[in-house]
Parts: structure tokens; C-alpha cells; sequence
């Protein structure tokens, strides 16, 4: 791949999270006084955004397809914002918002510098959550948004 388009995606893959991140932590920010649990939901995002900004360079395809595919995976879990109607009671939904959290958090703190937006090869993980789950992050975005 080009050195310039590598360097251009590069860019625009930390501009696009970046953008996202910041207003959905500022309205988690905002309903921490009413919903102290959505703290480790803004903790999650802060630090998928650290992850990409300190990256391991990796081998990253530049097919358009896989580049939308990537940011709005990424960044669709940052669309929920706080509210709605109760539909369990507080206490079910809490913990499976922190139970879902807590394995998204601890996938990356495993993947550390390993974690990006676009796919690349930046070696496999079987450690910690990835020795149960090939895609625990996924997991548990799964558990926390439902």
C-alpha cells in the first residue's frame, strides 16, 4: 500500500473515533449524577480511543467496503445515548449494563496497543477473555446495549 494513503487512513481512522468518542462521553458525563453505572461506559470508549491513538502498525486493507463497514461498527455503540422507557427493572439492566462493560473493557486492556478501528494484522490474542470467546468485545457490547 502506499506510504501516504497508509498515513491518510491512519489519520482519518483516529479524526472519525475521536469525533465520535467525545460527544458520547460528554452526554454519559452529563447522566452520571441520575446513572453512576454508565461511567464504565464512557471508560470503555475513552479507552478504545487510547488504543487506536497509540496502535501497532499493522498490514490495513483499504477496500471502501471494509473502511465503512469498520468505522460503523465502531462507532454505532456510541450513537446510544441515555433514556428511554424502563422496560426491566433497574437493578437486571444495571448489571448487565457493567457486566457487558466489564468484558468490553478487559478485551481491551488485553489487545492494549493491538486494538484499531480497520482490520489489520496486528497478531492474534488467546489470552485473558480471548481464550473463551474468539470476539469477546463484541460480546459484550452485545450484553451492555441490550
Amino acid at each position: 500500500m502506499n506510504r501516504n494513503l497508509k498515513f491518510l487512513v491512519a489519520v482519518c481512522e483516529r479524526i472519525v473515533l475521536i469525533a465520535v468518542a467525545a460527544p458520547y462521553v460528554l452526554a454519559i458525563a452529563r447522566s452520571l449524577p441520575t446513572h453512576p453505572t454508565f461511567f464504565l461506559a464512557a471508560a470503555s470508549e475513552i479507552l478504545a480511543a487510547f488504543f487506536v491513538l497509540i496502535q501497532k502498525r499493522g498490514e490495513v486493507t483499504i477496500r471502501a467496503y471494509a473502511l465503512m463497514i469498520a468505522v460503523a461498527g465502531t462507532c454505532a455503540s456510541m450513537l446510544v445515548r441515555p433514556g428511554g422507557v424502563a422496560v426491566l427493572p433497574a437493578i437486571v439492566t444495571g448489571t448487565m449494563m457493567f457486566a457487558g462493560l466489564a468484558i468490553s473493557v478487559w478485551s481491551k486492556l488485553v489487545l492494549n496497543r493491538s486494538f484499531g478501528i480497520f482490520a489489520a494484522n496486528r497478531g492474534v490474542k488467546n489470552g485473558g477473555p480471548y481464550r473463551l470467546v474468539r470476539h469477546p468485545m463484541y460480546l459484550g457490547y452485545i450484553i451492555s446495549q441490550l
